[in-house]
């Protein structure tokens, strides 16, 4: 079977995708219903979820996933652990191994359903009644005459020979010769079928439209309606074992059979997860829902209970700051008076909705401990909470005039707010008490708050002001520029971007600022983590390396939202907020991999990694000549341990010609020898490399 699946890989053409230096934890879409169209585990391990042009997959029962970008659909199935099929837009997609790779098998399949019996045999249904069927792994495809004409929206084959399609107006085939020919039976009710299940050769069911099931007893020669009682869209029927089984619907619905499918009845759904587009059982018994907002619910009694395994999208809501305290615990603050907390690096968020008449716009924490978040209900009133128990729990500190923007603290105890109406606020006793300062800009709706010693603060909005007496008087320190945000290095160097995206630096404490251009795409938020390494945030996130002079965006693959905030803990390692629940995160600093000539190179070459020995971070530089595939080259760059594991995935996609370079982080690697490989069709070399901690 190995020698057959390697010449079917040489013989299809290529197509692999990869991921960028950022990984979208959660949104990265403006639509208003985001879901993910479904999902399927192979036991109880190992499970894939589909989306719109994204898929993920875990190995571990769904505690932890893996996102793929670039592939996605509505229309999917996995044969096993290795074969699996992906239907986009006209184009059919195999991998061999689990979803590492992906192959195109065809680029002109029209399908509603694709279902494959065996990794060889397949079949598809399409609109006009058209049925397809494949016995070469999807390359060739063959079409059925269904003697209908409306479309066909599901099938599934029971044998290589006998099978069920069915679709709009009450149509369900059947056929006992692989499809070479077609027995109809119509609904008289003429429902609208998108699923079909059995649960041995003879007994199988249909569901769709109107809450309709059909069933039979004789592998689809005759059938008989056996639940007629709701008006939901049935998605998904499933069985725990030959007595036992549910069928799911569009508005959260939930229907169970104790008796083979004879009878349905209601059942609770007390996940309350909204609807339900996909379900998928495991032989063991645990039933896995793909359900509305991008959830992802787990019951292992049989839909008793629900575990809340992944949600896609916290919010339909706005996330405004985001900091990190360690590379485990973050927190978020949102619209609705929520603060978000993670304490597993931002797989995983609780939250605490503290009150729904205040905006949080900012959050800081001052030590692992205690921290501050600020917002307010438009001009009139301002909020202050504060937590001395790791975000735990918060107190209001603060609840008056003016609504607030931004908090800076300076140590433990001083620190500073701005918000609406002119105002300032100041605390000299870790936020107990606040002195409120009105400035003679009144009608002024400070933005930012930074101050870099006790006395010396800068406001940002319309123009940048500056304090020399802790925060009493403020004067101008630079006109027209309408800065935003605001960061100070050190007491000297400083930084803010304007509403034109012009970064502007001091070096000698706001005396003189330098104005450099970032480039297309408004910004929101900056983090600079030395004085020459920062990032930008708004339309997208663009990085630099010499302290603003030059920018260079980074992609983000599957990401459509904006930006509102940005932080970073070390160099590598951070993470990026905005709307519609949407979460970044980057272990490379963003960085993925990088062409850096234009020259095209005679030969395959893999350069040694530098520096070598590294601590925590190389990089690996190869190239690519021009004399293979015009149109697909597909180059893998892998890491593999001393013993031959690989545990790392570099690169694995098509690139052009010319030379590249990309980095590899080993924060989590431990001290030793590791190898790694540039893997094309026509060349394969391995170099040497060393961790030493």
């Amino acid at each position: 079977m190995k020698a057959i699946i390697l010449f079917i890989i040489f013989l299809f053409s290529v197509n692999v995708y990869s991921q960028s230096g950022w990984t979208v934890l959660y949104g990265g879409s403006y639509t208003n219903a985001p879901y993910y169209s479904g999902v399927q585990f192979l036991n109880d391990q190992t499970g894939y979820l589909m989306g719109d042009k994204f898929y993920k997959k875990t190995s571990d029962g769904g505690n932890t996933w893996k996102r793929t970008d670039s592939i996605g659909s509505n229309m999917f199935h996995f044969f096993d652990e290795y074969f699996g099929w992906i239907y986009n837009y006209n184009e059919l997609l195999m991998t061999t191994n689990g979803g590492e790779e992906w192959i195109i098998t065809n680029t002109n399949l029209a399908a509603n359903c694709v279902y494959f019996k065996n990794p060889s045999l397949g079949f598809a249904s399409s609109s006009n009644g058209t049925l397809r069927k494949t016995t070469d792994f999807g390359q060739n495809w063959v079409i059925l005459n269904s003697g209908v004409n409306d479309k066909l929206n599901a099938i599934y084959f029971t044998s290589t020979e006998k099978g069920v399609a069915a679709g709009d107006w009450g149509n369900i085939l059947t056929t006992t010769n692989g499809g070479d020919t077609w027995s109809r039976y119509t609904d008289p009710n003429l429902g609208f079928f998108s699923e079909i299940t059995f649960i041995d050769q003879l007994t199988g069911f249909v569901g769709g439209t109107g809450g309709f099931i059909f069933r039979t007893e004789n592998s689809g020669q005759t059938w008989t309606p056996v639940y007629t009682g709701s008006t939901s869209n049935l998605r998904s029927i499933n069985f725990l074992n030959q007595s036992t089984g549910f069928a799911f619907g569009s508005f959260g619905e939930i229907l169970k059979t104790t008796n083979s499918g004879l009878s349905w009845s209601d059942y609770p759904n007390s996940a309350n997860s909204g609807a339900i587009y996909s379900a998928s059982i495991t032989e063991s018994g645990t039933i896995w829902l793909a359900a509305d907002t991008g959830s992802v619910y787990r019951s292992t009694n049989t839909g008793n209970t629900w575990d809340l395994k992944l949600r896609q999208f916290i919010t339909y809501n706005s996330l405004n700051c985001v900091q990190f305290i360690n590379p485990l615990t973050g927190f978020i603050c949102a619209y609705g008076g929520t603060i978000m907390k993670s304490s597993n690096g931002g797989l995983n968020w609780q939250f605490q909705n503290l009150s729904s008449s205040y905006e949080l716009k900012s959050l800081t924490f001052v030590n692992a401990s205690t921290g501050f978040a600020c917002g307010g209900n438009g001009s009139t009133m301002g909020i202050i909470y504060k937590s001395t128990n790791e975000g735990t729990s918060w107190q209001v500190v603060y609840n008056d005039s003016s609504s607030l923007n931004s908090l800076h603290f300076l140590n433990e105890s001083t620190g500073w707010a701005c918000g609406s109406l002119g105002r300032v606020l100041r605390t000299t006793n870790a936020g107990l008490n606040w002195s409120s300062y009105r400035t003679q800009f009144s009608s002024t709706q400070f933005i930012d708050i930074w101050f870099t010693d006790i006395n010396t603060g800068y406001l940002s909005r319309t123009s940048l002001f500056k304090s020399t007496n802790g925060g009493i008087n403020w004067s101008f320190n630079l006109l027209s520029a309408s800065p935003y945000t605001i960061q100070f290095i050190n007491s000297n160097t400083g930084y803010f971007v304007s509403s034109n995206s012009s970064l502007f630096k001091t070096t000698n404490a706001g005396a003189n600022w330098s104005s450099y251009q970032t480039g297309t795409g408004s910004t929101t938020n900056m983090y600079f983590f030395t004085e020459l390494n920062g990032w930008l945030c708004g339309q997208n996130i663009k990085h630099t390396t010499n302290g603003g002079v030059n920018w260079q965006v980074q992609p983000v693959q599957g990401y459509e939202a904006g930006l509102n905030s940005i932080y970073f803990i070390n160099e590598t390692s951070g993470w990026a907020v905005g709307t519609n629940g949407t979460i970044l995160k980057t272990i490379s600093g963003g960085i993925g991999i990088q062409p850096i000539s234009s020259s095209i190179p005679n030969g395959y070459e893999l350069s040694q990694n530098y520096p070598n020995p590294f601590n925590p971070a190389t990089k690996i530089k190869f190239s690519i000549p021009a004399f293979v595939e015009t149109t697909r080259r597909v180059v893998s760059l892998r890491i593999y341990d001393v013993l031959g594991k690989q545990i790392a995935v570099l690169v694995n996609e098509q690139l052009s010609p010319g030379t590249y370079e990309v980095e590899w982080n080993a924060l989590d690697a431990s001290s030793g020898v590791y190898f790694y490989s540039l893997i094309t069709n026509e060349f394969t070399q391995t170099k040497k490399m060393v961790v030493l901690k």
